[in-house]
């Protein structure tokens, strides 16, 4: 028997679609703040887009596979038109493409032959393609699975790696970094509260596992934010 896909069993709710935005922004405001190379601009739309793209695919009753093509398609289209809109105004489209398939190929073509490379457009294309997988698969999670576990761990993954590679510390950015902390913790203790009172108004269901991992502290707080401390005397 094919178990048909419903709207009726997906997953949406505002304010913590708004959260999601935000913690995506911070994910790619530190690559910008690393200065690494010129361009990195076109991040933030490609992040905004593919955060809007995910929830559609994962709001609707596409199969897996299918979300996987579309996702695929409209980052190729996304990616490939952010980086035309680097080279500049009056150039008609064929002759952006061209410029950037014949620029892909020759730097390609210098990591073969192991010589150095000035060109930047690799590293753009490699982040590019990086935050279009972290924002659309990250829309597509919240609103098919509800699951906020789905989308922290991997934006939280790369936030680190760009932050522990970015070679220009300085107090400044380390403050950021804690300010990022800070942003984040907030951010996943009102993520919980809202699934836990999303889940309190499902018929049938009578409790909660909560398993905040390396972070047992915070687990009174969320209790106590939920109406579930003090527990009742019997």
């Amino acid at each position: 028997m094919i178990k048909s896909i419903t709207r009726s069993n997906r997953w949406w709710d505002l304010p913590a679609a708004l959260l999601l935005a935000i913690v995506l922004t911070i994910s790619f405001s530190r690559l910008l703040a690393t200065e690494w190379t010129e361009g990195l601009r076109i991040i933030y739309i490609i992040v905004y887009v593919g955060l809007i793209a995910g929830f559609a695919l994962g709001y609707s009753q596409f199969s897996t596979r299918r979300v996987t093509f579309f996702a695929v398609a409209y980052g190729l289209f996304v990616i490939i038109w952010q980086l035309g809109t680097l080279l500049g105004h009056r150039i008609l489209w064929t002759e952006r493409i061209q410029s950037l398939g014949g620029r892909l190929g020759e730097i390609i073509g210098q990591l073969y032959q192991q010589q150095a490379v000035s060109d930047n457009l690799l590293f753009l294309t490699l982040m590019a393609i990086l935050f279009w997988a972290l924002s659309i698969y990250a829309g597509y999670s919240f609103t098919r699975h509800g699951n906020p576990w789905r989308i922290v761990i991997p934006v939280g993954i790369v936030l680190v790696l760009i932050h522990s590679y970015d070679a220009l510390l300085d107090s400044r950015t380390l403050s950021s970094g804690s300010s990022i902390r800070r942003w984040i913790e907030e951010g996943g203790k009102l993520l919980c509260l809202e699934m836990i009172d999303t889940i309190k108004g499902i018929e049938g269901v009578s409790g909660i596992h909560l398993m905040p991992i390396g972070w047992e502290s915070i687990t009174p707080t969320i209790l106590e934010g939920a109406g579930l401390l003090p527990r009742p005397k019997v």
